[in-house]
């Protein structure tokens, strides 16, 4: 792996390594202006109700206060310029106006001149309610009669998505053997270790407002907040600083589709700084952060399958029920398609049909959460898969071997497979894990699990406006001291795109990694990236970063070619040296080279632009259901050891093995460490995370005592395997690792719990779940 290139391939170190583990590094709640207020936001005590009034007039007399913003603040901005109707305002993502819909939705916020006034002004703000019927299940929500949480629309169903491939009735009816289960996903929180938050700035010179956000994706959030206040994009700058973490969290919003989605904390901070003309900062407290952002989306999913009698899957039959929570948000609704490709992407299939409803409840709005729907629909397909094979008796790993996908494979529904190592995958994994030898034949209260799992690299829709140009762009420039500077969009939120963007322009250009600099996500600065969501940033951010190089370094070898008297098409530089590939000899430093051509040009800089957009499908797969999600799709295979206590009904976790293909990993550390993460925090949704809610919708554990996490001494021994596959369509052959392992942990330790008990659970895997299902087990055996 690390001998074919110079830069790309090798486990360098971070780019901005140093500034964190010194402390250097600036995150918004390290940013400070003179003057500057601070906010805080009231929220609903209530499900459902309708606002009648809100009286501001108390809390702006108390002193320190400066100002006082309501739904209406925001909504004016927005249709002052349109001369639409209020009404329509209650369908976006923002600030209410008219009703509220979930307990603790943001209905006013106040700035101040330090938190504690902010806090005080806000008991001071009188609203007055007519609370109204709630529902917080959506099979409640569907049923006849429900109380309608948006007027104008005939039941609670926000998105639904129905399609067939192949036919699945008359498959069932010819297969050997059919299962049906029904499991439940519960809702789970980010739990980033930087809340949300936003500092900004308001010029009222030049009309110029300034906004750090800790957002994943800094241009979208210019495009709808312009919308949101009817102004011209270039009158926002959007600069993200350090962000620590963000899991899918910290992203809002589609710059083109009508609905608009903002975080509280940017809409607050950036109406408190326009009316104030001061800087504002409005970072959010834990409890906010679990309570008035985004949650993962629970899931009822109930899935047929039948197969052969040589196990090979003859059709499946798939329902899906989905609370999205009180907002159809541009994000939340696409979990709708989403579940449908990771559901079709792992197997070979030619007969599914898929009817997947997103409901509207008096709950908080429900996004994407790392490894978006495939950590819910996956665990229920993989822990499906190994009851089947119980069922038909047929080891685990077989019935998946004779199932699964391979390369240059085209699903029914258009997804275009270009490397597939799933298969060497499983393969290892089980070579590794001891399967044959341990499956079936460990001590009591011993068990074993697999778990496949694909997702793609990101979607090529992009969401810029307008969609459909391209997804990420890159302008690199090399200054007249030889370093190279990397712009781009892009934003780095801890997964280390930073590095790998710098790994690329330096093994594109053949220059040394330490003359490679990166300024990234400033949306006055950089080139429009769509944002860091769906696992997109390496293969679409480093395509066009990629493309920039190449641009530039053919600029740079036409200009160098005449120095050293061979023809430009005959050069190559490597590691800094610009040489002749027929005569090495002929050479020159790269930093004398761009010396000389500086004193030539009389200053005038080399810079390239590059630019990615991978093809887009012939139709809105959104709404049609066919056509190709991303440009490739990496895949990954997971074995789990455990040990339960059948005392104690705890779960311990001692062993997760995973292989991964991730194409070729431009950077092994930065791959083992996404896979590592991602399988810790998939360990939480397993074991132990779950978002819980009174009969009155307020959520019950909204911070970091009651709702628990996984900390060091919970986890397992982890091991990495790398299975390259080189994709045709990544830069250097890359695919995604940040996401789709999220998805294979937890069925994989379900498996192995169904192993060593025979007991089979939804998430999580509590122990009182365990000694319940032994309890109802040791019954079953009394009455047989």
């Amino acid at each position: 792996m690390r001998d074919r290139y110079v830069t790309v391939g090798q486990s360098v170190r971070r780019v901005e390594g140093f500034e964190k583990v010194t402390g250097r590094a600036v995150y918004v709640d390290d940013i400070s202006f003179p003057d500057m207020l601070h906010a805080a936001i009231l929220k609903s005590p209530y499900a459902h109700a309708k606002i009648v009034n809100i009286d501001v007039s108390k809390a702006l007399k108390l002193p320190g206060v400066k100002a006082v913003i309501t739904g209406k603040d925001a909504a004016e901005a927005f249709f002052k310029r349109r001369g639409e109707d209020l009404d329509r305002w209650d369908r976006n993502c923002v600030l209410s106006v008219k009703k509220v819909r979930y307990v603790n939705e943001p209905v006013a916020a106040v700035a101040a001149i330090d938190k504690d006034i902010a806090l005080e002004a806000l008991d001071l703000i009188e609203v007055e309610y007519e609370e109204l019927p709630a529902v917080f299940s959506p099979e409640e929500a569907l049923k006849e009669g429900a109380p309608l949480l948006h007027e104008g629309k005939k039941d609670n169903v926000g998105t639904r998505f129905r399609h067939e491939f192949g036919d699945v009735a008359k498959g069932l009816e010819e297969a050997y053997y059919v299962r049906e289960d029904t499991c439940y996903i519960p809702p789970m929180a980010h739990v980033c270790m930087e809340p949300r938050g936003t500092v900004a700035k308001y010029d009222p010179v030049s009309g110029k407002l300034t906004l750090w956000s800790s957002h994943q994706a800094p241009f979208i959030l210019r495009a709808v907040l312009a919308r949101t206040l009817g102004w011209e994009e270039s009158r926002i700058r959007v600069i993200k600083p350090y962000v620590g973490s963000g899991f899918g969290g910290k992203m809002a919003g589609v710059a083109h589709l009508p609905i608009l989605e903002l975080f509280p904390n940017d809409i607050c901070a950036a109406l408190l700084a326009i009316k104030t003309g001061r800087p504002v900062k409005l970072v959010l407290t834990r409890e906010e952060e679990f309570t008035i952002t985004r949650l993962s989306q629970p899931m009822i999913i109930k899935l047929k399958t039948g197969v052969r009698k040589d196990g090979s899957i003859v059709a499946k039959d798939i329902d899906i029920l989905i609370d999205g929570g009180a907002y159809d948000s541009p994000i939340g609704a696409g979990v709708n398609y989403l579940s449908s490709i990771w559901l079709t992407l792992p197997y070979k299939q030619e007969n599914f049909r898929f009817d997947i409803k997103r409901v509207f409840t008096n709950k908080p709005i429900s996004g994407a959460l790392r490894g978006y729907a495939a950590r819910e629909t996956l665990f229920a397909q993989e822990t499906h898969m190994d009851r089947l094979a119980n069922d038909i008796g047929m080891d685990p790993v077989d019935l998946r071997l004779k199932n699964v996908i391979g390369p240059n494979y085209v699903t029914p529904n258009g997804l275009k497979v270009t490397t597939c190592g799933l298969r060497e995958a499983i393969e290892k994994v089980v070579e590794r894990v001891g399967w044959k030898e341990k499956k079936g034949k460990l001590p009591p209260g011993k068990g074993i699990g697999i778990s496949i799992c694909g997702f793609g690299s990101g979607t090529v829709v992009s969401l810029l406006d307008p969609p459909g140009k391209y997804t990420s762009a890159c302008m690199l420039r090399i200054t007249h001291l030889g370093e190279v500077i990397i712009y781009t969009g892009l934003a780095d939120i801890g997964q280390g795109s930073d590095t790998v963007m710098c790994q690329i322009a330096a093994e594109e250009l053949g220059v040394k990694l330490e003359d490679v600099k990166i300024v990234s996500a400033d949306t006055d600065l950089c080139p429009p990236d769509a944002g860091t969501f769906s696992s997109k940033g390496t293969v679409h951010g480093g395509n066009a970063v990629r493309a920039a190089a190449s641009s530039l370094k053919r600029k740079l070898l036409e200009l160098v070619a005449g120095k050293i008297g061979v023809g430009h098409d005959e050069l190559d530089c490597k590691e800094g040296i610009i040489f002749s590939k027929r005569d090495p000899e002929k050479k020159i430093s790269f930093k004398d080279a761009i010396r000389q051509i500086y004193e030539d040009r009389r200053g005038q800089e080399l810079v390239a632009s590059g630019v990615y957009q991978p093809p887009l499908p012939e139709s809105n797969f959104y709404i049609t259901g066919v056509g190709n999600y991303a440009p490739n799709y990496s895949f990954g295979a997971q074995a789990a050891e455990v040990e339960v206590d059948e005392e104690t009904g705890e779960i311990k976790v001692e062993r997760v093995i995973y292989a991964h293909d991730a194409g070729f990993p431009i950077n092994p550390r930065l791959v083992e460490g996404q896979l590592e993460g991602a399988v810790v925090m998939a360990l939480g949704g397993g074991l132990c995370e779950e978002i819980k809610y009174d009969d009155t919708g307020r959520m019950l554990n909204p911070n970091l005592i009651d709702y628990t996490v996984p900390r060091a001494p919970e986890t397992p021994k982890i091991e990495v395997i790398h299975v390259v596959t080189d994709d045709p369509n990544g830069p250097f052959g890359a695919k995604e690792c940040g996401e789709g392992t999220t998805s294979g942990t937890a069925p994989a330790i379900a498996n192995a719990v169904f192993d060593a008990l025979g007991i089979a659970l939804d998430l999580p895997l509590t122990k009182e779940k365990v000694l319940k299902a032994l309890k109802e087990q040791k019954g079953r055996k009394l009455e047989g």
